[in-house]
């Protein structure tokens, strides 16, 4: 189990940058947790991105 804490400033000015958490197993097993800005709001949210290939 994994804990995590953390206070960000977060300002993007294109809306393809993010500010986040990588967790990294290798190159199929992985979790990216993240802020990112809305595309049709002017807010930010938090995504979730990963891959778990080869996991039953």
């Amino acid at each position: 189990m994994y804990k995590f804490a953390r206070i960000v400033s977060f300002y993007p000015d294109h809306y393809s940058k993010t500010a986040g958490l990588g967790l990294y197993y290798d190159g199929d097993n992985w979790v990216y947790i993240h802020l990112k800005p809305n595309n049709t709001e002017d807010k930010i949210i938090l995504a979730c991105t990963h891959a778990t290939v080869g996991c039953s």
